[in-house]
């Protein structure tokens, strides 16, 4: 019905007329005037509830005058987009077991019953309870005077362009871990990562080590920085682990928390994990930038931002977990690998903190190996 304000139909047929007009929210919002500011905001309860507390009771009926008033100019929005012919349905009068009327409560079939009803109504149907107007109006509006005019000259052919390229509602979309083993999209060379996805234990690609790669993401999420006191307990990461890997054996999850430990404690997570002056931490930090006509949108795995004394951006280290089983001597080719993957987090990182090339030190860590790259 919103959608049809400011038009106009020759015939307009209104249905679903029986529909309650109840107060369905959740909430009550309550006003010193309808137009006025938000001066309470409640769960809304019960009638035995509102009952007990003037308040309540005084913001729900003037919430449920407000609906309404909304329903009624819907109804009128509706009955005026007609031009010449408007036809209402509602559905018979239904009896009750003592064979008295049965009440459909408040719709706005009720209140056309009220305001317009001129004879008695049965239960049969098919009964006409209001009529204005001329029912044939499509007959009366075909009866106007013919005038002649001049012959129209023919209407010359059309001609349709080539169609061209698709147009967008919106920039496409490129995810930064989609390029993971593409081209540089920066426009250099990169030969050595085409064979990188040789290296790959294709095992770590089943559901169960992609749910392995998220915990370990989500583990790493609680972590902040490795040299102040504030490292998780392990019965939170249990819980993350009930989370993300559901039925898992609890031996096993403590085990794995165990090699998490061990790999805190390692010297590349002194490498990565330390503050080292950053004066901010993302982690799992989601993003959406514009890029040269596209949409880059992903999430850091973690980011430490360096600032000035004004608390402007000077630097920042990108970090980026990785769980891929690599073979031996694999390493370098896997980071070339990803190498796509990073120079694009990068580049976003650049538009967000206004940061260039120089300022943004990029890692790769294979936490199953414990190995760290420089990019």
């Amino acid at each position: 019905i919103h959608g049809a304000k400011g038009l106009e139909f020759d015939t307009v047929v209104l249905a679903e007329l029986d529909r309650g007009l109840t107060d369905r929210s959740v909430v009550l919002v309550e006003r010193a005037s309808p137009t006025g500011p938000i001066t309470g905001v409640y769960r809304k309860p019960d009638k035995k509830i509102r009952a007990l507390d003037e308040k309540l009771e005084q913001a729900a009926e003037a919430q449920r005058a407000d609906r309404l008033i909304e329903d009624l100019c819907s109804l009128y929005v509706a009955m005026t987009r007609a031009r010449q012919a408007l036809h209402m349905v509602i559905k018979p009068v239904e009896l009750t077991r003592s064979g008295g009327v049965k009440s459909k409560g408040l719709c706005f079939a009720s209140i056309l019953r009220a305001a317009l009803g001129q004879h008695e109504e049965t239960i049969d149907g098919e009964q006409v309870l209001y009529k204005h107007g001329e029912r044939d109006w499509t007959c009366a509006a075909g009866q106007t005077e013919t005038v002649e005019t001049a012959e129209a000259p023919p209407a010359k052919p059309l001609r349709f362009d080539k169609p061209g390229r698709k147009s967008r509602r919106s920039w496409p979309t490129v995810s930064p871990s989609s390029q993971a083993g593409l081209g540089d999209p920066e426009g250099s060379d990169n030969k050595s990562g085409q064979s990188a996805a040789l290296l790959i234990n294709l095992a770590s690609h089943d559901s169960t080590a992609m749910r392995y790669g998220t915990l370990i993401h989500a583990w790493m999420q609680l972590v902040g920085f490795i040299d102040e006191p504030d490292l998780p307990e392990d019965d939170g990461l249990h819980l993350v682990a009930r989370r993300v890997m559901p039925g898992t054996h609890r031996d096993w999850v403590a085990s794995e928390i165990h090699r998490f430990r061990q790999l805190l404690a390692s010297p590349k997570a002194k490498d990565v994990l330390v503050r080292d002056g950053a004066s901010e931490l993302w982690r799992e930090r989601g993003f959406a930038v514009h890029d040269r006509g596209t949409m880059l949108r992903g999430f850091f795995d973690r980011v430490s931002i360096y600032s000035d004394d004004q608390g402007q951006a000077i630097g920042a280290r990108l970090v980026d977990f990785k769980t891929d089983r690599v073979e031996p001597g694999g390493i370098k080719a896997m980071a070339e690998h990803y190498r796509p993957q990073m120079l694009l987090y990068r580049r976003a990182l650049m538009m967000m903190l206004g940061l260039d090339t120089q300022t943004i030190k990029m890692k790769l860590w294979f936490v199953g190996s414990d190995h760290l790259v420089d990019l």
